[in-house]
């Protein structure tokens, strides 16, 4: 019978606060974490569109100059295949 019996507590164990400041440190590691607005978050883009804002157009060349920019794939495109058909006869 005697096992059964709860240990008697004192009123001065029930009444005494808990300390969670050890806690704090790590809480506010979490909210400051997870509260940053400066960072970069997936998915900005697409928030980014709901608000009604448009994406920046593609730059455009100046008067008179034209884009040569496939001149350059062509040219490694061309050195890729040389390279492999030199790798290919030996």
């Amino acid at each position: 019978m005697e096992e059964n019996k709860k240990p008697e507590t004192t009123s001065h164990q029930d009444s005494a606060p808990v300390d969670y400041s050890h806690y704090m440190g790590t809480l506010n590691r979490i909210y400051r974490r997870n509260n940053n607005p400066k960072k970069k978050r997936l998915g900005d883009g697409i928030t980014s569109l709901k608000q009604e804002q448009k994406p920046t157009a593609p730059a455009k060349p100046e008067n008179g100059k034209k884009d040569h920019s496939f001149l350059i794939t062509l040219a490694v495109s061309i050195a890729i295949i040389l390279i492999l058909w030199v790798i290919k006869m030996f």
